[in-house]
């Protein structure tokens, strides 16, 4: 019983790390293609969360399927694989803090249109940052 309740809690933790890591990646190339095509934004999410209900679909009528010819540790051993891969991989993403990349960017722009800059501290306590330089 001890075991089955860590696999259950192990397996739960990377579905929803994956999840998380799944919703990070869609964010930050929503952000992205805002720029350039506004109407990709919303087909980007409708992919994602389209392609997360057809595999949570055929992860079940396949692990159903399976059951007929393999014992459930197995069939669950199999369907665990994939968000454990996820999970681990994520971990693996090399990303910068927001608020570097914020600094950053607001240095830039001051240095364009000659406009004081704020301070990293500044940018990264002040989550209104990027709408008080449009004001």
């Amino acid at each position: 019983v001890t075991t089955t309740v860590a696999a259950l809690v192990v397996s739960s933790a990377c579905i929803a790390v994956s999840d998380v890591v799944a919703d990070g990646i869609v964010v930050q190339k929503t952000r992205e293609s805002a720029e350039i095509d506004p109407s990709l934004a919303g087909g980007l999410q409708s992919l994602c969360w389209g392609s997360a209900a057809i595999g949570g679909l055929l992860s079940a009528y396949f692990s159903g399927s399976l059951l007929e010819v393999m014992k459930p540790q197995e069939v669950f051993a199999l369907t665990a694989i994939l968000p454990f891969l996820v999970a681990t991989i994520g971990l693996l993403i090399d990303e910068e803090p927001v608020g570097k990349i914020r600094a950053a960017e607001s240095e830039s722009s001051s240095a364009v249109d000659g406009t004081l800059a704020t301070t990293t501290s500044d940018a990264q306590d002040d989550p209104f940052v990027d709408v008080k330089s449009q004001i």
